[in-house]
């Protein structure tokens, strides 16, 4: 699932907080990283731009998280610049805090339906998925009304897609290749 860059670090990243006994405080460090970069363009753009030196990014890098972050997350960040890889940075934490849930039995999952459903339903979804994955899911609700009914899941890179979209592609499928005939 992860990438072997990202996976590297991923390790690395995680044995540290082992050893430090701050793998949660790191996991909070990693979404609060996360959400400051998605609230911020500028600092995006300042992640992926070849024009910044390293030295600069550091310094930056230092003035936006030193007191807010754990040490050894502002450490892992400035060695991910002194590396050339804070392009990655964002994907890393991510896949991070995937790790850290997977390795505490939860795992996250994408829920798309074709409408909103109501919380009683969102839990016995839940339950489902759970059962069939034998794992804690995390679900991540979302709509799309291209779906027409039904609901699609995406698993790690399995997708169980039980939307009417998907039933009438292959209905439309084996009408085309004359499996069914009208009389």
């Amino acid at each position: 699932m992860f990438n072997k860059i990202n996976r590297r670090y991923i390790l690395a990243l995680y044995q540290d907080a082992l050893l430090q006994n701050n793998v949660n405080q790191v996991t909070d460090d990693a979404t609060f990283i996360l959400n400051t970069l998605k609230g911020s363009r500028e600092l995006q753009v300042f992640f992926k731009s070849p024009v910044i030196d390293a030295v600069k990014k550091e310094k930056i890098v230092k003035s936006v998280f030193e007191g807010k972050i754990q040490n050894n997350t502002l450490n892992f960040i400035l060695i991910l610049i002194q590396r050339g890889r804070e392009m990655l940075i964002k994907s890393i934490l991510e896949d991070f805090i995937i790790f850290k849930n997977e390795k505490n039995g939860f795992l996250n999952v994408d829920i798309t339906t074709a409408v909103e459903i109501s919380d009683e339903e969102k839990k016995n979804l839940k339950s489902k998925i759970d059962e069939y994955t034998k794992l804690n899911t995390i679900p991540n609700f979302s709509v799309d009304n291209k779906l027409i009914g039904g609901f699609v899941v995406k698993i790690k890179d399995t997708i169980l897609d039980a939307s009417i979209k998907r039933q009438l592609e292959l209905l439309k499928k084996r009408f085309k290749e004359g499996e069914i005939i009208l009389n």
